[in-house]
């Protein structure tokens, strides 16, 4: 089995990052092609779809990473949620646990096997309701994505808090090494860095994987990777599936006037066992404190219900 988280390459917020340089004309459209998969999905609150006055407006994104199991199915490993704020030129992301116990109408189980139980609208419609955030798009990707697109930028760079010595090969693919302070990490280093979990806690697991994505967009903004932006973008499109038209990630990109700054949102979860696996919950006290966080870094209100989702047996 093909075990473990996978660190996503979010496409669209690096083609906000990335096409910071596009003031030149670029071939886009086969990566259109081939990476362009609208889904049918509700949109539980506001409407937040851009207009026809090509005004631009705050978006959300739900990027999930597939991890595909040896029997066929596919789990959603990494679940992060993203906006943007035109006006700030702010990404704020979070992470949902993988291990999320979520009883729907139809569905009970770990969020993570949603979304080959339900598929991707219901997936998309469940954590929208979830976290009381409207989701503009989604984007999704595979571990292969991951390492491949790291390989092709010549690696990226990271600061670690900790010495990672997995010696006994935890990691189940392969070996990893990681000095604390700076390393410089291939693709496959990326992903075992991005997905190892005996070192530290799930916490700190989801942290590496946004850390992770910060340093691709930090990689992909130097002078000498905006010179790439047409090679790179078709390159990601092979492994990235959105339904976000390259045609609207180039307005937003041409409005960008620096790299967004990145910050990241935590909460707290507890553990939990449940007929031999483990879980984790939110109380409705940390939902609402997650909620209010995002619609505020897209000036939505506040103070906006959420949907009722039980979140542990009874």
């Amino acid at each position: 089995m093909i075990g473990a988280s996978v660190l996503i390459v979010i496409l669209l917020m690096i083609l906000i990052a990335l096409i910071i340089a596009i003031k030149f004309t670029l071939n886009l459209h086969q990566a259109q092609h081939d990476s362009y998969q609208p889904v049918k999905h509700s949109t539980t609150n506001e409407d937040i779809k851009i207009n026809d006055s090509k005004q631009l407006k705050n978006r959300s994104f739900l990027i999930l990473g597939l991890d595909k199991m040896n029997d066929g199915s596919q789990r959603t490993d990494s679940i992060i949620i993203a906006t943007y704020h035109v006006k700030d030129n702010v990404v704020t992301m979070t992470r949902i646990p993988r291990d999320l116990y979520i009883k729907t109408d139809d569905y009970e189980g770990k969020i993570n096997a949603l979304y080959d139980a339900k598929g991707l609208a219901k997936t998309i419609d469940t954590i929208q309701d979830y976290v009381g955030l409207p989701i503009s798009n989604y984007a999704t990707t595979d571990f292969k994505g991951l390492t491949k697109m790291v390989d092709h930028i010549g690696g990226i760079d990271i600061n670690s808090d900790i010495k990672i010595d997995d010696s006994n090969n935890y990691n189940l693919d392969h070996k990893i090494y990681v000095h604390k302070g700076k390393n410089h990490l291939n693709g496959t280093e990326a992903l075992g860095y991005s997905r190892i979990r005996y070192v530290d806690n799930d916490i700190e697991r989801g942290n590496r994987q946004m850390d992770v994505i910060k340093a691709i967009i930090n990689k992909m903004t130097r002078p000498n990777e905006l010179l790439s932006v047409d090679n790179n973008i078709k390159f990601m499109s092979q492994y990235t599936k959105t339904d976000m038209k390259i045609s609207t990630a180039i307005d937003y990109a041409l409005n960008v006037k620096s790299t967004p700054k990145i910050k990241k949102l935590s909460f707290d979860w507890d553990s939990f066992d449940y007929e031999g696996q483990s879980y984790v919950k939110l109380s409705m006290k940390e939902r609402a404190k997650i909620s209010k966080q995002l619609r505020r870094s897209m000036n939505l209100d506040e103070d906006s219900a959420l949907v009722p989702i039980q979140n542990e047996p009874k």
